[in-house]
């Protein structure tokens, strides 16, 4: 089963399911928890630099912590991995749990919190990406897009001019699921309010379920 197991955990549907998750992720903190996004943390480190040049401290504090957060969580999946051996099930499987338990928890903390919650989310982003890296033979990301659309965007151009390898459509279902994910989220956190994050636990709890399918 374990190989069976690494198979789908890499296959296109998983990847897709996870997007859909990744894409609600990031409208979830911005929409519902101040305005910030937690799954990437290019911008954090761009406004980490922007609110210490302003004197913002607390601000600046809370993107160190975002950051050390994201880290965190390349650390745990990499833990682990490192540990796969001693683990009933598939180690990719602990970490989508892992991200179901975090999402749980992030859904009843105060809007007090919210800054507390990108920080959840921003580890269990980190975690998400660091396990799910491959997707039908391709590299690819479930919780950003830019790599995606750059990918997305070689291959179609080595295909129409250069007869090269098809593969687009990996990269395109990627970004597609992302913008559903967020588009979900969106029209839900109207009537869900923060509760609209336990959305997430859906397409989570689908790819737990895919690994489990064997080839």
């Amino acid at each position: 089963m374990d190989s069976g197991t690494k198979q789908m955990s890499q296959s296109l549907i998983v990847g897709a399911l996870l997007a859909l998750a990744g894409g609600m992720l990031d409208a979830y903190t911005f929409l519902c928890r101040g305005g910030l996004f937690a799954t990437a943390e290019t911008g954090n480190l761009v406004m980490l630099g922007v609110s210490a040049a302003r004197g913002d401290f607390t601000r600046t504090l809370y993107y160190v912590l975002s950051v050390a957060a994201f880290a965190a969580g390349i650390f745990t999946a990499e833990h682990i991995n490192a540990n796969a051996d001693r683990l009933k099930l598939h180690w990719r499987q602990w970490v989508v749990l892992i991200e179901c338990a975090v999402v749980a928890c992030a859904a009843f903390v105060p809007e007090s919190g919210d800054l507390a919650v990108c920080i959840m989310v921003s580890y269990i982003s980190a975690i998400q990406l660091e396990a799910f890296r491959k997707f039908a033979g391709r590299g690819g990301a479930t919780t950003m897009c830019t790599g995606n659309l750059r990918s997305a965007s070689e291959l179609l151009y080595k295909r129409i001019f250069q007869r090269g390898d098809a593969g687009a459509h990996v990269y395109g279902l990627l970004i597609v699921s992302f913008v559903v994910g967020a588009t979900v989220l969106g029209a839900a956190s109207g009537a869900l309010g923060d509760r609209a994050v336990l959305l997430a636990c859906l397409p989570l709890a689908a790819a737990f379920l895919v690994m489990f399918v064997s080839r």
